[in-house]
């Protein structure tokens, strides 16, 4: 890793530039081409050093004020089609797995979004009755905290 690597790192723990080529206007930055770039970023992230890059959506400010965190207990044989139903639906952002614990049994999580908690409440009880769901809980948020992840 270089300081090229260290300041494109750097670079998209902010916000991507706002351009019709924000790749490009990481390259000017850095001193080097867009090629160059992308062949960088392709290579953090085959080395394990990049994760991803991915959009931060901030739902409140689109109207999305209900965001409830959907837990559930579902039968192992039943949880990955289960889990891919879920996932599929457009109020969904997030579903995965968990391992169950005695004192909290979920094994499945989804974050699910909408306008109003009435609307939440709405997907939840379609999925339950359509997944003879006996055991969830839904735990919605209180306030939308800064999302942030370690920076260099």
């Amino acid at each position: 890793m270089d300081d090229i690597d260290l300041l494109l790192i750097r670079e998209l723990q902010g916000e991507l530039p706002f351009s019709p080529d924000p790749y490009g206007e990481l390259a000017r930055r850095a001193g080097c081409t867009t090629g160059e770039v992308l062949g960088r970023l392709t290579r953090m992230r085959s080395q394990g050093a990049l994760k991803r890059i991915g959009a931060v959506l901030k739902h409140r400010n689109i109207g999305f004020y209900a965001n409830g965190l959907f837990v559930c207990s579902i039968p192992e044989e039943r949880i990955d089609q289960a889990g891919q139903r879920l996932a599929g639906r457009k109020e969904v952002s997030h579903c995965y797995r968990r391992t169950p614990y005695p004192d909290w049994p979920y094994n499945l999580y989804a974050m699910i979004h909408g306008t109003t908690e009435a609307g939440v409440l709405e997907v939840v009880t379609d999925f339950i009755v359509e997944e003879n769901i006996e055991h969830y809980d839904i735990l919605f948020s209180t306030e939308e905290l800064k999302k942030t992840s370690f920076s260099l």
